[in-house]
């Protein structure tokens, strides 16, 4: 994160801009921390947490259905466009159930899918894990990485079903 800052702030130098106040490497750290949290700290959590990884070509397009998403539910994201990632933070709330939004998240995820995207869903209310797999692993890669932990793990005594996949 600290290189991301560094070098944003040597291209608006070379650029002519002047910079009034250059941070530390762990200042730095903790502001791009706070923003990529959406100012949610530990005793602030959002009950639900979304990863989205997309091409950044398909990028604006995924970042409208968030938009979509946001009309029907309090939802906040955040996105950089350059590495094609998204993150939603879903705060409790009573405007929308969760098996409502459990299932916006699901068309979200088949929308990103179908431009090559993954969706991951880091964190959400236990009741709605016992229905969806968290991890969205519906990609051929899944078929490759199971033989590989049949290999490591023929009796599947290693943490079963925890990881994508029900793997």
């Amino acid at each position: 994160m600290a290189r991301r800052v560094r070098d944003s702030v040597n291209l608006l130098e070379e650029n002519g801009l002047v910079v009034q106040e250059k941070l530390s490497d762990d200042q730095a750290d903790a502001l791009i921390e706070h923003v990529n949290n959406l100012g949610h700290s530990d005793d602030n959590i959002p009950e639900w947490e979304i990863r989205v990884n997309i091409m950044p070509d398909h990028f604006l397009q995924i970042w409208r259905q968030c938009e979509t998403l946001s009309r029907k539910a309090t939802v906040e994201f955040i996105g950089d466009p350059g590495f094609g990632i998204i993150r939603i933070l879903i705060p409790k709330c009573d405007d929308i159930s969760d098996s409502s939004l459990m299932t916006e998240v699901v068309s979200l995820r088949e929308f990103v899918g179908g431009r090559n995207g993954t969706l991951m869903i880091e964190r959400c209310p236990s009741s709605v894990k016992e229905h969806i797999d968290v991890w969205g692993g519906t990609n051929p890669e899944l078929s490759v990485m199971e033989r590989i932990k049949n290999q490591f793990d023929p009796n599947g005594t290693l943490n079963p079903c925890r990881f994508m996949g029900h793997i």
